[in-house]
Parts: C-alpha cells; structure tokens; sequence
C-alpha cells in the first residue's frame, strides 16, 4: 500500500507481514518494508507520507538538522540567517550574517543596518550606534560614513554632521556637542 508500510515479523514458527500507516517525520513509497525518515532540512507532520516531495522544506527562520523531523522547532540562531530548507546553519559559513547586516535569532533573511547604525563584522545579532562624534549615513554601513569636523557636531547615532549653532563653539574634531 503506498503510505503504509509492509512489516514482516516472527511470531512463533510463522513470518506474519502486517501494514502499518508511515509515521510523521517520514515517507512510504509503494511496496517499501521500512519507512525512509526525511532528510535534514525538511519536516512532515502528516502520516502516510509516499514520497520524498511530501517532506516539506524546513520553515524559514528555523532550521532541521536531524534526518525525520516532524516539525521545525527550532528557531535560527542569532548572527546566522535561515532560510527555507536549512539544516543547520552553523555548518554553513553563507548563512553567516554578513557585515553591514543583523541577524537576530529567528531570521530568515539578513536585514541591512539602518541609517545611524553599523555592523563592522560578520555574525551580528544587533548593529552598534553610531558612536558620538562620527555619523552613519545609509543603510547597510560596516563602519561610520565619517567624522564630525571642527566647528561641527555628531551625537550619538547621527546620520550626518550638523554644524554648531550660531553663539556656541567646537574648535576639535570629533565631538559630540559644540
């Protein structure tokens, strides 16, 4: 029977076959005696599973590292990205977050930093604020755009340098108030 299948046992002198419904976790082909677990990656919570193509791809955000997995409970870890059809991204250095990028746990996609922000190296569960005295422009920075120059201001997490207002002085570069 296609998703079942065809189990033989002793049972005293005798060999006695008995059809069982194919578990969750695996597939069943016509005729198969053992059921075959689906492979890393992929996941099936329904019995009576026939082929290979009924074990769907993990979920994004999660990830399958184990062979008969019935359903993605595991969440993508921080720094690292998921996306559907992963079975473990941590032995896969391209599913490692790339600089300029975060990652937090549970991602199935890099997400570049935002304007006021930066993410210097791979891996990155957060981006670091731009610190006081620099500015961060656009998106996706992997250092500061620049510095803030004499006669200027950069507070923490700017996106561009802002000139000193009319009666006050900064006379040093790189500061965070004039």
């Amino acid at each position: 029977y296609v998703g079942d299948t065809c189990v033989a046992f002793a049972e005293g002198n005798e060999t006695v076959a008995v059809n069982d419904v194919c578990p969750q976790g695996h597939y069943c082909p016509a005729g198969s005696s053992t059921p075959t677990p689906c492979p890393t990656g992929t996941n099936s919570s329904s019995l009576m599973a026939q082929e290979l193509g009924d074990c769907s791809l993990c979920h994004k955000g999660f990830y399958c590292p184990n062979t008969g997995t019935v359903r993605a409970e595991r969440l993508c870890p921080d720094g690292y990205f998921c996306p559907a059809g992963t079975s473990n991204p941590m032995n896969n250095e391209s599913l490692l977050c790339p600089a300029g990028s975060f990652c937090a746990e549970g991602s199935w996609e890099p997400t570049l930093g935002a304007p006021g922000t930066f993410a210097g190296e791979s891996g990155s569960a957060i981006c670091t604020v731009c610190t006081e005295g620099y500015f961060c422009t656009e998106h996706g920075l992997t250092a500061p755009t620049g510095s803030c120059a004499a006669g200027q201001y950069c507070a923490e997490g700017s996106t561009v340098a802002l000139n000193c207002p009319l009666g006050s002085y900064q006379g040093a570069p790189v500061r965070g108030f004039c």
